[in-house]
Formats: C-alpha cells, sequence, structure tokens
C-alpha cells in the first residue's frame, strides 16, 4: 500500500515538471518571435 502511495506521488511530479516545461517552452517560442519581430521592424 505505501508503494502505491509513492507510485503515485511520483507519477503526479513527473506530470506537473512535463506541465511546467511545456509552459516555459511555449514561453520561450513566444519571446523569440518578439524578438525576430522587433529586428525586422528595425530593418525597415
Amino acid at each position: 500500500m505505501f508503494i502505491l502511495f509513492w507510485i503515485i506521488a511520483f507519477a503526479l511530479l513527473m506530470s506537473t515538471l512535463f506541465a511546467i516545461e511545456r509552459k516555459m517552452a511555449r514561453s520561450n517560442e513566444l519571446k523569440e518571435e518578439l524578438i525576430s519581430l522587433l529586428r525586422s521592424r528595425e530593418q525597415k
């Protein structure tokens, strides 16, 4: 029973970390898009 608790806790932790990592990757993509937009406006 105790082992089952640890398996569930570990699974929740991993899914949370995975969700956070995906959000961070998405925000990095948005930052890069903004930077490229600003650079293209500067060149005009």
